[in-house]
């Protein structure tokens, strides 16, 4: 591309040189010393003609060839040169693993107000949004049967079919509970989409560790100093509830937990949530801590789109390895998380690992407890029938740790 103009423009500036230089030889009527003519005066002896307008026109025919020729030989390297770079791209792209909708999309300048409207912004903010808005607002519709309220001890819940996005059947959906450690789901999902590297090691804070001691909160038993990675974390954070690993993850992705709560509340934002704030990334009981059965089951929606998050709350068990230092020497230990969901299943008479074949005949594949003295017994399950399709139910405000697993039979049995 660069050398095919610059050749031209040559050939052209040496044609115009030679018909100037030709024509001024031909009017000072030069002696035509051309290779023929040379030839026959030395060979006879003949008198050497002066320079004709014929040879002129031959040399410059000859130029004209000799550039021309030259040009097309760059054009054909060009051609070749584009060729190859050409089929690189191809085969590369050939090789790429064929995109896959996640179900939502990162806007690399935007921002999102308290409306869900989306402004452009200078600064790189990487807010994610989903890529089909309509898929949380299927949720957001009501419809499905009733649930006997007297059936149940849950306050509040929703069954929702993941494969047409349809609400089954609810019980005081909309109204405002405290989700506890189902607000976890969205710590997972900021964390998931917002961690840079996952390998890194992460070390609590003493002021963690005493902050989840004077709440009673369920932790990973770190002590100040001791370190995990942060996909170890990630699973203590959905395996057994660990608010120790909550702050800790916070702090190192957004630099507090109050700068990783706002992304969280962005997050909501983004999903077209109203009813939902949190106010912290534990679920720990604050009035500003809240939502209802139908927002959260939005949001256990969006988490299954993610494959990590997905797994993570999945998982029914996992060894975890800690890192410390004593005098001066690094040191390891293990710890083995058991999902806090399995534990409320044996307690109900369930002896099986997750997955779990259920009364109804569904299987559960997880899901995410919590428990407060405000939010009660909640649970936010996923399970499927015998053909594979996928339903979410969130029970709120129930009484015991065994009626949040009969309140989960029991729905998933009356509504197939």
């Amino acid at each position: 591309n660069m050398l095919g103009p610059i050749i031209m423009n040559i050939g052209n500036i040496l044609y115009v040189i030679v018909a100037t230089v030709g024509g001024i030889f031909i009017l000072s009527k030069l002696p035509n010393y051309g290779g023929r003519a040379l030839f026959e005066y030395l060979a006879a002896g003949a008198a050497v003609g002066t320079l004709s307008i014929g040879v002129a026109v031959s040399f410059l025919n000859m130029t004209k060839q000799f550039t021309g020729n030259v040009n097309q030989f760059s054009q054909q390297i060009n051609s070749i040169v584009m060729a190859l770079a050409g089929a690189s791209r191809i085969f590369d792209l050939m090789d790429q693993a064929p995109e896959a909708d996640e179900g939502y999309v990162t806007l690399v300048n935007a921002r999102i107000d308290e409306d869900g409207n989306v402004t452009e912004t200078e600064e790189h903010t990487a807010v994610t949004y989903p890529s089909s808005p309509s898929r949380a607002s299927y949720l957001l519709l009501g419809g499905g049967s009733p649930i006997d309220g007297t059936k149940l001890s849950a306050a509040s819940a929703i069954l929702v079919s993941l494969s047409d996005f349809s609400v089954k059947a609810s019980i005081l959906p909309d109204e405002r509970i405290y989700p506890a450690s189902m607000t976890k789901i969205m710590t997972l999902i900021v964390a998931c989409e917002r961690i840079a590297d996952a390998s890194v090691l992460l070390t609590v804070t003493e002021d963690t560790v005493n902050y989840c001691a004077k709440n009673d909160a369920p932790t990973l038993a770190m002590d100040p100093g001791d370190s995990f990675s942060a996909t170890d974390m990630l699973y203590a954070v959905g395996v057994i509830s660990a608010a120790d690993a909550c702050i800790t993850l916070a702090d190192h992705i957004a630099g507090s937990e109050e700068a990783f709560v706002a992304w969280m509340n962005e997050k909501c934002t983004a999903l077209g949530l109203t009813a939902t704030h949190f106010a912290n990334s534990t679920g720990l009981d604050d009035d500003s801590n809240y939502s209802t059965a139908r927002e959260m089951a939005i949001i256990l929606a969006y988490a299954l789109d993610n494959p990590f998050c997905r797994e993570i709350l999945s998982t029914n068990s996992k060894t975890v390895i800690g890192h410390y230092t004593m005098d001066g020497e690094e040191k390891v230990y293990n710890r083995h998380l058991y999902n806090t969901l399995w534990s409320r299943l044996k307690d109900a008479g369930y002896e099986e690992k997750i997955p779990v074949a259920l009364k109804s005949g569904k299987t559960l594949l997880g899901g995410k407890t919590g428990y407060t003295d405000k939010g009660k017994y909640c649970l936010a399950s996923f399970a499927s029938d015998k053909d594979g399709n996928l339903y979410i139910l969130v029970t709120a405000a129930g009484a015991t740790v065994k009626t949040s697993i009969t309140d989960m039979d029991a729905v998933y049995t009356q509504y197939p």
